[in-house]
């Protein structure tokens, strides 16, 4: 995921790589609604040319993020 972000850095395009943590993978809108806030924050703040963003994410419902660290 982190290298075809890189990847796509190269291309001079803005990149994120998101994954789940998990070997099943049940709570894949956790992974999609979390994607879309970062998303809108970057419409006001894009990322910088040489840099891609990594998300991690734990396989829970949405409810059960407990916050985000940086």
């Amino acid at each position: 995921t982190v290298a075809a972000a890189t990847e796509g850095r190269h291309l001079g395009l803005p990149a994120i790589a998101v994954s789940l943590c998990s070997q099943h993978g049940e709570h894949f809108e956790t992974a999609a609604a979390v994607s879309v806030n970062i998303i809108k924050g970057l419409a006001s703040h894009p990322l910088p040319k040489d840099q891609i963003i990594n998300v991690n994410l734990p396989d829970v419902p949405l409810s059960e993020l407990k916050g985000v660290q940086e």
